[in-house]
């Protein structure tokens, strides 16, 4: 429950294998991936704010309450979505992203 979010912290983490070119996991897979997009309570978050953090699997899409008048509010939805695919690429060859945890403290 959002009651529990003191900081505004959130974080999302990926997982999953090697990334070309020695991009981090976090790169590769949601803030150069354009078919993903994260929002915090309808309100679409503008990925050029957020940093890779802690680690390369991690990416920290809110530092805190007040950052871009995000206010703690009773309910705290975050919403990760991608874009349409065409049905006719290969599986391969979609783009994939992998959340392996979400952090909101």
């Amino acid at each position: 429950p959002s009651s529990k979010m003191t900081a505004g912290l959130v974080m999302l983490c990926f997982c999953c294998g090697k990334q070309p070119g020695g991009l981090s996991i976090a790169k590769a897979m949601f803030l150069q991936n354009q078919n993903v997009t994260v929002s915090l309570n309808n309100r679409v978050l503008d990925k050029s704010t957020m940093d890779v953090y802690p680690n390369k699997k991690c990416v920290r899409v809110l530092k805190q309450f007040g950052e871009g008048e995000y206010e703690k509010e009773d309910m705290m939805l975050l919403k990760l979505e991608m874009a349409d695919q065409d049905p006719d690429m290969a599986y391969e060859s979609k783009p994939h992203v992998k959340v392996s945890h979400v952090v909101a403290l």
